[in-house]
């Protein structure tokens, strides 16, 4: 799923390239970092971004096969799956009223990293209302990622598999 995402990112920025022009591609992009504005090259840059904010998305991705590797059930998977997709939303909501400080430690809040990345005006206003940091999201989506891996990868290999 990731290569295929990554691939079809290749894709859209040749696709952008060819109709729109190659010269915003290769334009250098300014961006604030701390006191100072710094120029950097706007693909890698983008690169970077996109990478970042998949990273929720992949911690979303390991907790479900995660869960089809030790249920083996697929109804489980899918019901789970769907819950999630629909309380993900839900908790930006909640949090922004409430201030729920503990949500930041579970991954499914930051879903939308790539808006707040991009420092989106909603997200902007909402971080200023919170105490919620990309970096924490970083580490709270690779260890739900690692959490995962190593279950599933333990439950696996416990299984006895018959040819």
């Amino acid at each position: 799923t990731y290569i295929i995402w990554f691939i079809l990112l290749v894709l859209f920025i040749i696709y952008t390239g060819i109709r729109l022009g190659f010269n915003d591609i290769f334009t250098p992009k300014l961006i604030y970092n701390g006191s100072k504005v710094v120029e950097v090259n706007y693909l890698l840059y983008l690169i970077k971004d996109m990478l970042l904010a998949s990273l929720p998305m992949i911690s979303f991705l390991s907790i479900l096969f995660m869960l089809s590797t030790v249920t083996l059930n697929t109804q489980i998977t899918v019901g789970v799956s769907t819950i999630l997709s629909i309380i993900s939303p839900i908790i930006w909501f909640v949090t922004y009223s409430t201030k729920f400080y503990f949500v930041k430690y579970i991954p499914f809040f930051y879903f939308d990293l790539g808006f707040i990345l991009n420092k989106n005006k909603e997200y902007s206003i909402f971080l200023r209302n919170t105490d919620i940091d990309v970096g924490l999201g970083i580490i709270v989506s690779l260890s739900c990622i690692l959490v995962c891996y190593v279950i599933s990868n333990i439950v696996y290999s416990k299984r006895d598999i018959k040819n």
